[in-house]
């Protein structure tokens, strides 16, 4: 089966059936409206079916505008939580080496199921439940 991808505002939704992977990659526009981006992530976790708890979340945020402003890292906190009670694991595709260092400083991972990487191999095999 081929995995479904779905254009929102804000993200391309992917839904990989055979990897057991959901990506959600961010779009390269800019978040001009906080409450509809959170809006947007809250309609993506509502339509999550139960099979989607034995999966894992990618997000790739590569292509999108950077921010790093405490609005915004409260919501990265948030999604990344609402997603970890959604499904499995979690995935962060990061650009750089820099990227991966600040991004470490908002994860308070212990249990092993949040990972930040730049490989997407990685990524999809850490995600799926394979590595």
């Amino acid at each position: 089966m081929s995995p479904a991808r779905v254009e929102l505002r804000y993200h391309v939704r992917i839904d990989d059936p055979e990897n057991r992977v959901l990506i959600l990659e961010r779009l390269p526009n800019a978040i001009d409206d906080m409450d509809a981006f959170v809006a947007e992530v809250q309609s993506i976790l509502d339509s999550l079916e139960p099979v989607h708890r034995t999966w894992g979340t990618i997000v790739d945020p590569r292509r999108a505008i950077g921010r790093s402003d405490p609005d915004f890292e409260k919501v990265a906190r948030w999604i990344r939580r609402a997603f970890l009670e959604k499904t499995s694991r979690f995935v962060i595709l990061m650009q750089s080496s820099v990227g991966l260092l600040q991004g470490k400083r908002l994860i308070d991972d212990a249990d092993g199921r949040v990972l930040l990487t730049r490989d997407e191999a990685e990524a999809v095999r850490f995600a799926g439940g394979a590595g």
